[in-house]
């Protein structure tokens, strides 16, 4: 799947996040699709004043806050870069 997504013609935009970037905070609306090339990032939301890690992606995967990215709409979701490799 992620061969032929990148492969399809979509345009892709190579971007560098230093380790604890966020690529997304809560409250924006995510318009991107992240293909993770190196190094990994965590998704996380805040519940009163503790983190919830919803998952983690990794080198090879693709990273969305697919709520977010199809509706329009402002999401909770935090994405942030752990590991720069």
């Amino acid at each position: 799947m992620v061969e032929k997504l990148l492969q399809s013609g979509i345009h892709w935009e190579q971007q560098e996040f230093k380790r604890n970037e966020f690529l997304k905070t809560s409250g924006s609306t995510d318009t991107q699709i992240y293909f993770i090339e190196k190094g990994s990032v965590r998704i996380f939301m805040m519940d009163e004043n503790e983190e919830r890690i919803i998952r983690f992606g990794y080198t090879g995967n693709i990273i969305v806050s697919l709520d977010s990215f199809l509706s329009g709409n402002p999401s909770e979701l935090y994405i942030q870069a752990i590991k720069k490799q």
